[in-house]
């Protein structure tokens, strides 16, 4: 729907700052608990799940193709801490960023 489509548009907008549902549902003119329920019945995971993957999808290019620490990009990306940033990544991604960059620099 239009108000998910604008709801992933804003993540992506955002996602290097704390994003609050509250502001997301403001901006798009519903409930925060309408959208809540929306994004996930239309996309299967829930809003936060969208908002680590995103910031793991940025992070994970970074990882490649920068050499910033794995704490500049946990930064970057606005994960709270380097230890909740690679905990995260390795469920998303089967490995931590460290073996990540490893593997795909090579």
């Amino acid at each position: 729907s239009n108000h998910v489509e604008r709801c992933k548009d804003y993540v992506r907008k955002h996602y290097r700052e704390k994003i609050y549902l509250e502001d997301i549902a403001e901006s798009l003119g519903i409930s925060p608990g309408y959208l809540s329920k929306l994004f996930k019945k239309e996309t299967g995971v829930c809003l936060q799940d969208f908002i680590n993957e995103e910031r793991v999808y940025r992070a994970a290019n970074l990882l490649v193709y920068s050499d910033l620490s794995l704490l500049e990009i946990a930064e970057y990306v606005h994960f709270p801490n380097q230890s909740y940033f690679g905990k995260i990544f390795k469920k998303l991604k089967g490995m931590t960023p460290k073996e990540y960059r490893e593997a795909k620099k090579q």
